[in-house]
């Protein structure tokens, strides 16, 4: 598939514009029974509604490890169907290594998309910075669905699910 480029700013709007999940789609992702399963790990995707760009959610969480999982925010370019993970936000299961600047975390991590690294490697989201804003799977979804600005639908806030 064709790379595109974004500029920083063109991501943040991306992050920032309001996308949309019913709270029946955001009960299927918070239990694993929903997710398929391949080559010892369960995923799962699911679209998201938003005005002006596609968008979709995924998810992976090993059959073996509960530290290995990643949830993240995909754009897909509506003109030619280039898919850009915007965001990752990964377990600490495994060591990183940001490309560019060569610092090594591990430990709870977020992958984001940077204009700079679009621009020499292909994966945009190869930059990587340590949180503690998360320990779970469950956390991590609700850590993206924060900052991604993603709207559960029918749920009136994050505490309905005791969050």
């Amino acid at each position: 598939m064709p790379q595109i480029d974004l500029t920083d700013d063109e991501i943040s709007d991306m992050i920032s514009e309001p996308k949309y999940l019913d709270a029946q789609t955001y009960d299927s992702l918070r239990d694993l029974k929903n997710y398929k399963t391949k080559h010892g790990h369960s995923e799962i995707t699911c679209a998201l509604t938003a005005e002006n760009h596609k968008f979709r959610i995924f998810a992976r969480q090993s059959s073996t490890n509960k530290l290995d999982f990643t949830w993240g925010l995909i754009y897909i370019d509506s003109i030619n169907g280039t898919e850009i993970i915007l965001r990752r936000y990964n377990g600490k299961s495994h060591r990183h290594t940001n490309a560019i600047e060569k610092n090594r975390i591990y430990g709870y991590h977020i992958h984001y998309a940077k204009e700079r690294y679009l621009k020499e490697y292909t994966k945009g989201e190869s930059y990587a910075e340590p949180t503690d804003r998360y320990g779970t799977f469950q956390e991590a979804l609700d850590c993206m669905i924060k900052d991604c600005n993603i709207d559960v639908q029918g749920m009136t806030t994050l505490g309905d699910y005791g969050i």
